[in-house]
């Protein structure tokens, strides 16, 4: 059985909404860096740890890709979609910074946002780990994406299907534009 595989069926779907009830914690949206994410969640087993007794880094990036594929589903641009257009999202560049470590039994919420899309060729995802009890922020991540043919390999204009499903929402748009220009958190 593939590790992905594994993750697919550890991994519980969340939704976009002003208060999240997870167990007896009442989660409110303000521990997100940015509006609406799309999110799953997931428990931290044995066999995510390290030798150090924490999860390792590698799992990580496995709970992004996770939750990139699960979006991508979710707004109708999973693998079929792209298995009929010839056309995927290759990753370009990994950035994550690892801000608290997380221990097995640990329930954690893996959010992301697509944060850029030139409507061309390139998109951006922004991930956010957090640990539900405490709220505590363990990972922040931003990958970029370029759109193939994936009978080639090669660079290709998004189809209008990508456009739509790998597009900013408004309020992640409004909130990135506010910070950039500095009024914002």
């Amino acid at each position: 059985m593939s590790l992905f595989h594994t993750l697919r069926t550890r991994f519980e779907k969340g939704f976009r909404s002003s208060t999240h009830w997870l167990g007896r914690i009442v989660l409110s949206e303000e521990f997100w860096d940015l509006p609406d994410p799309f999110w799953v969640r997931a428990e931290v087993t044995g066999d995510d740890l390290d030798r150090l007794g924490h999860v390792n880094n590698a799992v990580y990036l496995a709970w992004c890709e996770q939750v990139a594929w699960d979006h991508a589903e979710a707004v109708g641009a999973g693998w079929d979609v792209w298995k009929q257009l010839d056309r995927g999202m290759a990753v370009q560049s990994v950035r994550l910074d690892y801000e608290a470590a997380a221990y097995q039994n640990d329930e954690l919420l893996l959010g992301n946002w697509i944060a850029k899309n030139d409507r061309r060729l390139r998109a951006t995802r922004r991930f956010q780990i957090v640990r539900s009890s405490d709220q505590q922020t363990l990972l922040r991540g931003e990958v970029d994406y370029v759109c193939i043919e994936l009978s080639t390999g090669r660079p290709r204009r998004f189809p209008q299907a990508f456009k739509e499903a790998y597009s900013v929402l408004p309020q992640v748009q409004a909130e990135l534009d506010k910070r950039a220009t500095g009024s914002g958190a």
